[in-house]
């Protein structure tokens, strides 16, 4: 069986394990919270991580070590790789590829810089992520470090008012560009067929609206009325348009369960 590592309550975590899902490739996952993922990944790859991006560093997960003992970072690298297994299906052309690059760099960086705005405005909303996503012992363990945590994610990521705003104008543009290309009425980003862009964007966008466990995010994320009242009230109408109503589409009718090993 195949073993992913994973920062439990992760967008790009979640893209990883919808295509491992999708394409019916049964694993474990280890789950953890932010930087005790990062000191996992760099003792599953012995130090030596993937390769990196502007929005990743070289230990972020997820990370996904096959069967055969195969280690493959990223998750854009492990969708592939999953995908390749089930008949190739959600890359049919190289526009599907590009518009995953651009959720990629575009949504996946902002939405989660805003999870994690709002997120520090209250230490429970973390907290009781950790409670419901990970061991006792380690939930405890991050309650513990929380300030030098929350601090050093806000100097990395740069997740302070100025930088949040640019974020929300960032994904309001996201939103609007797949809007219009949903306005034709076409079922998906890129025609008729389920692809990797509809996988990515759902995934990349999901913590901004809030997908539950019970509408099929693979860790638990908070509930609207857990967020503080800004985040409630901009995370609603993002629910409410129409790239988010694809999202909530998309995982009610894409989103498999996982299988079982």
């Amino acid at each position: 069986m195949h073993t992913l590592i994973s920062l439990c309550f992760s967008h790009y975590v979640e893209k990883a394990r919808w295509a491992l899902d999708h394409a019916q490739q049964p694993y474990v996952e280890h789950s953890y919270m932010p930087v005790f993922s990062t000191a996992a990944v760099a003792w599953a790859s012995r130090g030596r991580g993937g390769a990196g991006d502007k929005v990743s560093s070289r230990f972020s997960s997820p990370y996904l070590i096959t069967e055969d003992g195969t280690h493959i970072p990223e998750s854009a690298a492990i969708t592939c790789w999953a995908d390749a297994r089930s008949g190739g299906s959600l890359y049919p052309t190289e526009e599907v590829a590009e518009l995953e690059r651009r959720f990629h760099d575009r949504v996946g960086p902002h939405a989660r810089r805003i999870v994690y705005f709002y997120a520090f405005q209250d230490v429970e909303v973390l907290g009781k992520m950790a409670e419901r996503n990970v061991s006792p012992m380690q939930a405890r363990a991050f309650r513990a470090l929380y300030p030098g945590v929350s601090r050093f994610i806000a100097s990395q990521l740069k997740v302070d008012e100025a930088g949040v705003e640019r974020s929300k104008a960032v994904l309001e543009v996201e939103a609007a560009a797949v809007a219009e290309r949903l306005s034709d009425g076409r079922p998906f980003l890129c025609g008729d067929q389920f692809t990797a862009a509809d996988l990515t964007f759902s995934a990349l966008f999901a913590p901004a609206v809030l997908i539950s466990q019970e509408q099929g995010y693979g860790a638990h994320l908070p509930s609207l009325d857990e967020v503080p009242p800004g985040a409630q009230e901009l995370m609603k109408r993002w629910r409410d348009s129409v790239a988010g109503r694809h999202v909530i589409r998309m995982y009610r009718d894409h989103r498999r369960t996982p299988v079982e090993g």
